[in-house]
């Protein structure tokens, strides 16, 4: 039996990203009935297999560790890596999400979620006005995977962001041959994989530590989380959303709500959707790092209902490569490393390769 058809609620979540997540938390703070729906069979989205750092200035966090900081000096250096503003970018939305920011962190810990200060990882423009050399961002704690219980095994991860590493790790880590504090985090991962074998339990870090946590605040509010729940339409009526169209449990659901959130990600899997607005070479799906189910649903329904899009032809342009077998490699840290070039078909050199990975991708396209 469909014990989720024909049912309605406040909010219905489309997606079960960091601000999926989020948002089902504050509308449940403020008792409102919600639900979650994840089309893929795994949880987390882009969100679980990322690094998982929060830039958020002026955080309570930053203070408490002797960081000094200012919503005058972040707006500083936000808008000094402007280039240009546009509508999903505006002065005002940068202002909001600077001076918002640090009360979303005080609410997410007092939702049980465990954050730390990343010490030392750096703005990504430290050098411009306003920037951090000491950084701004947070990242999860480490969690073991037992307290999940049967969502252990449905956490969305990537491989490479596997290991249980905290991100302000990684620098020392790839130095362990050259200098005291690398061997010590070395021996800290060593011993962390020990105990997951000892446990027989992983350790989640960076971004499925994020959503691990998340979804474990989720659950002790009684917030329903369906996967393999794919959303195929966005209903109307008389001008605003009346709720959903869903496949669940192999049937066609309808579900009732005045609200709809959609945190589905972008089209990094859908060749089409690249090919109309990311620029050329667009030749394969095949080629990004990111979410399998990361394939667009659902936008071009909502361009012909006259949804507004904005920075479609842009995306997290990370340098990276396959590897024989089919993995999608990321190349941040290795081009950061001294002595370390990138080169074009005719052997020169063509760009600064200590850029945010950013402007790398950019650059690259160029």
């Amino acid at each position: 039996m469909n014990t989720l058809a024909g049912k309605t609620y406040d909010l219905i979540v489309v997606g079960s990203g960091v601000g999926a997540m989020t948002a089902a938390l504050v509308a449940s703070e403020k008792g409102q009935t919600v639900a979650i729906l994840e089309k893929e069979a795994c949880f987390g989205g882009s969100s679980s297999r990322s690094g998982g750092a929060v830039w958020i200035p002026c955080n309570h966090l930053m203070r408490r560790a002797g960081a000094v900081d200012s919503p005058e000096e972040a707006l500083r250096y936000a808008q000094s890596c402007v280039n240009e503003y546009s509508p999903a970018a505006t002065p005002e939305r940068i202002k909001s999400y600077i001076g918002t920011g640090p009360s979303v962190i005080e609410f997410l810990e007092k939702s049980g979620i465990k954050l730390r200060y990343i010490q030392g990882y750096s703005d990504y423009y430290d050098t411009n006005p306003g920037g951090m050399a000491s950084g701004r961002a947070l990242e999860a704690t480490m969690i073991n995977s037992r307290k999940l219980g049967h969502w252990a095994g449905k956490i969305n991860r990537y491989q490479l962001f596997a290991m249980p590493v905290y991100l302000g790790e990684f620098a020392d880590l790839s130095n362990a041959s050259r200098h005291t504090k690398g061997r010590i985090t070395a021996l800290r991962l060593a011993w962390r994989m020990l105990l997951q074998k000892l446990r027989s339990a992983d350790i989640f870090a960076q971004g499925a530590a994020l959503q691990a946590q998340l979804l474990m605040a989720v659950l002790d509010r009684d917030i329903p989380v369906h996967l393999d729940t794919p959303v195929t339409s966005i209903n109307f009526g008389n001008g605003a959303v009346t709720g959903v169209t869903a496949t669940h449990q192999g049937k066609a659901i309808t579900l009732q709500s005045k609200s709809v959130l959609l945190n589905t990600g972008g089209f990094s899997n859908n060749l089409s959707l690249r090919q109309a607005h990311l620029p050329p070479p667009q030749e394969s799906a095949r080629f990004y790092l990111g979410n399998p189910g990361d394939t667009g649903d659902l936008i071009e329904q909502l361009q012909e209902a006259g949804a507004a899009f904005d920075q479609m032809n842009e995306a997290w342009w990370v340098p990276s490569s396959i590897t024989p077998d089919g993995f999608a490699v990321s190349h941040t840290l290795d081009l950061s490393k001294p002595h370390c070039i990138m080169v074009d078909s005719k052997g020169e050199r063509y760009v600064n390769e200590a850029m945010a990975y950013m402007e790398i991708g950019q650059t690259m396209y160029r």
